[in-house]
């Protein structure tokens, strides 16, 4: 299990970390995160309360130590309110089709939507146009048509893709993002073998490789991407989910250039890991193969592929983002008008309308907040009243956020923890508490809007 470790002048995730050290008045922390949490998303760093200091002081180290044990548990989902979030990139339009400069801006490298009358033409106007082996155009994409391919070793040892040949620019050299929609066929369920989506790697230390893992006993599949750095190569992964066949799903996975790659699911990233030392990836010389593995053992999805683009950058695919201003994680039992402060913002580069706001702790009765309409960038604040005569345990608070149109309508960020202390009858509570300890080693991931796609 892995805890926040503070030190003087820095706060950071270890995978041997079980203390929380309190530091003294007048000193400062940063946080990072190596997980769920890019390098503009970092909180400022936690303040102690000046009024609980000078408390602390005055009436002796019993009620400090409480102060700092409360105070010093994970802020990593809190933020301080500025202006950052405005200057942070809007959200792709990756629920609709891309059109104008999401398709043929600068940053573009290729698109494929596999319509009928465009087939696989690159319609970025970069001139990687696809051609069709094994596979066929189907008229029923997420827009307009699809690449309809089907699976290879051991059912069939032939390709199924759409071959794009081989071109410099077709290797990102620093950071890049590479999303599709795809729709899982029922042959999936039956199909024992990995599938590949995309696949310009091949067996070389070079370039990029997306493929859905070997499934578990219960069917589930995980995601992996493969890049070569060269001398050798890293992998990327994602948990196993079932994949419903006939439903659509957006994937993406964005590499920043510098060892971190992060995969989203229907707008929300589901799994995010750091190699360090790792640079950008080194060109190769193979094409890219879209649905299916370059060669032989051939592993091909059987399903439907759409909108399948490349682009220079780490792009943005978070609707919406949930983080936690509360700058405390643990409250004595019975303690008085507790609230948990949230906030809301709005990703997208249009108005979102009619927002509902659910939140619910457990099997508690949900409480919901209506938001008439969001702007481009705007933040808002909710609060949750959190009910302090519940037993003492770690809480997990549920967010669910409803907007109607588009595909991407309907969130559930991952849950915050909170956690009721029981003080003993006293208003001390020793850091050796196990729900101090259990909350306290709670790695959240909430300020980056983490969330598991709905089902």
């Amino acid at each position: 299990m892995q805890g926040l470790v503070v030190r003087a002048g820095q706060a950071s995730w270890g995978p041997t970390a079980r203390k929380t050290r309190v530091r003294s008045k007048g000193s400062s922390s940063h946080c990072e995160q190596s997980s769920g949490q890019t390098a503009s998303e970092v909180g400022s760093g936690h303040r102690r309360n000046p009024v609980s200091t000078a408390i602390a002081l005055r009436f002796g180290w019993w009620i400090g130590s409480l102060t700092g044990v409360l105070g010093a548990l994970p802020i990593l989902a809190a933020e301080k309110p500025s202006s950052q979030t405005a200057e942070m990139p809007f959200c792709q339009s990756w629920d609709e089709p891309y059109q104008g400069e999401n398709a043929v801006g600068p940053h573009v490298v290729g698109l494929w939507t596999f319509d009928p009358e465009t087939g696989g033409k690159d319609l970025s106007g970069r001139g990687h146009d696809a051609t069709v082996q094994g596979a066929r155009l189907s008229p029923t994409g997420r827009f307009g048509g699809a690449l309809e391919c089907f699976p290879g070793w051991p059912v069939e040892d032939k390709p199924h893709r759409a071959m794009v040949p081989a071109k410099p620019d077709l290797s990102p050299r620093k950071a890049f993002s590479l999303e599709l929609w795809i729709c899982p066929k029922p042959e999936l369920a039956n199909l024992k073998a990995e599938a590949y989506l995309v696949d310009k790697k091949y067996v070389a230390h070079t370039d990029y490789q997306l493929v859905m893992t070997v499934p578990d006993r219960s069917g589930a599949r995980g995601l992996r991407m493969s890049l070569g750095f060269g001398q050798d190569s890293d992998t990327w992964y994602a948990p196993a989910r079932r994949w419903e066949p006939g439903r659509w799903y957006h994937l993406a996975f964005t590499y920043d250039g510098q060892g971190t790659g992060v995969f989203y699911l229907n707008g929300v990233p589901i799994s995010q890991s750091t190699h360090p030392g790792r640079t950008g990836i080194v060109p190769g010389t193979h094409g890219l193969s879209i649905g299916d593995r370059l060669g032989s053992r051939y592993a091909g999805f059987p399903g439907l592929i759409d909108q399948v683009r490349l682009c220079e950058g780490v792009l943005e695919f978070r609707p919406v983002a949930v983080r936690v201003l509360s700058d405390r994680r643990v409250f004595l039992r019975m303690e008085p008008d507790v609230q948990l402060r949230l906030q809301i913002v709005n990703r997208r580069s249009r108005p979102m309308e009619e927002v509902t706001v659910r939140l619910a702790l457990n099997d508690m009765p949900p409480q919901e907040k209506k938001l008439q309409k969001l702007l481009p960038g705007q933040k808002e604040e909710i609060v949750y009243r959190l009910d302090t005569r519940l037993r003492p345990d770690v809480y997990p608070l549920q967010v669910e956020i409803f907007a109607p149109g588009g595909a991407a309508s309907r969130w559930r960020p991952r849950p915050s923890r909170f956690g009721l202390c029981p003080g003993r009858g006293r208003i001390g509570c020793r850091s050796s508490c196990g729900v101090v300890a259990r909350a306290s080693r709670v790695k959240s991931s909430d300020s980056n809007g983490s969330a598991s796609p709905m089902p």
